[in-house]
């Protein structure tokens, strides 16, 4: 079994996993990491192998050399330096002014989870997230006074700041039927 994480430890999806014989040589299929990370090459004979590891964007890396041995799990971690992105967003009413104190979520686009803990906007409208630099997200605003705002998806980049400036709508508690 071989583990690829990140700088932190945290599972690395989508990252190519080549085994290779000692001498380099490519032996089977590349294979991609699930959510998990976590890739398995099956039924090799006895020898010494590494993994070479390669994500997009984020670098390669190559294991230690692994011993396999008839009949013994052999697992090795392969550690990819993925580093972080940041999103930083200013939240303006249709006035555009900034709007203090709305709630701002980051969810990842592909399996809709929260990352980390909501913020909340500053007397300037601003607030900002240091995110994995490999996460595609979306974000979601809430202000007591406005409808809530849901992001288009963005790809997070090593080293990157993107910015964003959000106009809520004001929510109409008057609805008028004819």
């Amino acid at each position: 079994l071989v583990s690829v994480v990140d700088e932190k430890g945290q599972p690395v999806v989508g990252a190519k996993a080549v085994l290779q014989k000692d001498d380099r040589t490519t032996i089977g299929t590349d294979k991609f990491t699930p959510d998990s990370g976590i890739v398995a090459f099956d039924n090799l004979p006895e020898g010494s192998y590494l993994v070479y590891v390669v994500k997009a964007g984020f670098g390669e890396s190559l294991s230690n050399v692994i011993e396999v041995k008839e009949r013994k799990l052999n697992e090795a971690k392969v550690a990819l330096v993925i580093g972080n992105g940041t999103l930083e967003l200013l939240v303006l009413n249709s006035e555009a002014n900034p709007v203090s104190g709305a709630v701002v979520s980051v969810y990842d686009f592909f399996t809709d989870e929260k990352i980390g803990k909501e913020k909340l906007t500053d007397q300037t409208g601003k607030t900002s997230f240091s995110l994995r630099a490999d996460k595609k997200v979306y974000f979601v605003v809430e202000s007591a006074d406005a409808l809530r705002y849901t992001s288009v998806p963005i790809q997070l980049g090593k080293e990157v700041t993107i910015k964003k400036e959000i106009s809520l709508v004001e929510s109409s508690s008057n609805l008028e039927s004819k």
